[in-house]
């Protein structure tokens, strides 16, 4: 028989590693509970570096309309030049090798942003 595609199996590694995984999985319980640890949703994301060229504007925001749909609760701050502060999302064409999502999906949960507004 060929080993190429089909390697004998080390039981005994795997079941190790399964104790292992579980053995973690019950002290991460543990210490959760102890630190009253919440897994707190992301509200809001900032992307970096600053975006110069309407180019990877449109790249950038068709990405993000496909990544992050619309949620009342979740905003998205793009920092961009000032020539582009003004430009309409819509307006855009994303790259001819993307599926389009610019117009396609509800995208008020993106705002662009200037430089100086980073720290805001």
């Amino acid at each position: 028989m060929n080993n190429v595609a089909y390697a004998e199996r080390d039981l005994k590694f795997i079941k190790k590693r399964s104790r292992i995984y579980l053995l973690y999985r019950g002290f991460r319980k543990i210490y959760s509970k102890l630190l009253k640890y919440e897994n707190r949703q992301i509200k809001s994301v900032l992307l970096y570096p600053t975006i110069k060229e309407e180019r990877d504007l449109s790249n950038i925001l068709n990405r993000i309309a496909w990544a992050i749909p619309f949620r009342e609760d979740i905003k998205v701050f793009i920092p961009v030049k000032e020539s582009l502060r003004d430009i309409s999302i819509k307006s855009l064409t994303p790259p001819e090798s993307q599926m389009p999502y610019l117009n396609k999906l509800c995208l008020d949960h993106i705002f662009l942003i200037s430089e100086r507004d980073i720290r805001k």
